[in-house]
């Protein structure tokens, strides 16, 4: 969902709307996030998520510069677990704040850089939510 409001003629009531709309879609949001608490991946399921969430973030690559499971690792302890919320969170972390080591295609050695384009942000943030619903079934 998106709400595009043109600045150069805002408009109070375009305003509104666009809030009112966005405050709708709260609880189908909460309804997702709980179903993605209660649907468990296995390690093979994380893997594929992961490795999907890569072509995301590096398009075109043939190789991304960095391995699937190092996504999967866990920076924060309220991201340990094997549901679908938990490992979608892991996954956001590491493509939007970057810092995990890699190899480019050369084989130099790399450190994948944060998401710092406001629009690049939206593209992915939008692409990963769309990846965790499909593991829930929506």
């Amino acid at each position: 969902m998106s709400c595009i409001i043109p600045w150069r003629q805002l408009n109070l009531v375009l305003v509104v709307e666009a809030a009112q709309r966005i405050a709708g879609e709260f609880a189908r949001v909460g309804e997702a996030v709980e179903a993605m608490r209660g649907t468990v991946l296995s390690g093979a399921q994380q893997l594929d998520f992961a490795c999907e969430a890569l072509a995301l973030r590096y398009p075109g690559q043939e190789a991304p510069p960095v391995q699937p499971a190092q996504w999967l690792e866990r920076r924060r302890l309220a991201d340990v677990g094997d549901d679908v919320w938990r490992t979608f969170n892991a996954i956001h972390e590491h493509a939007l704040r970057g810092g995990v080591c890699g190899r480019t295609a050369a084989g130099h050695a790399m450190h994948a850089r944060g998401i710092r384009a406001i629009r690049e942000t939206v593209r992915l943030n939008a692409g990963l939510w769309r990846l965790a619903l499909a593991r829930i079934g929506r």
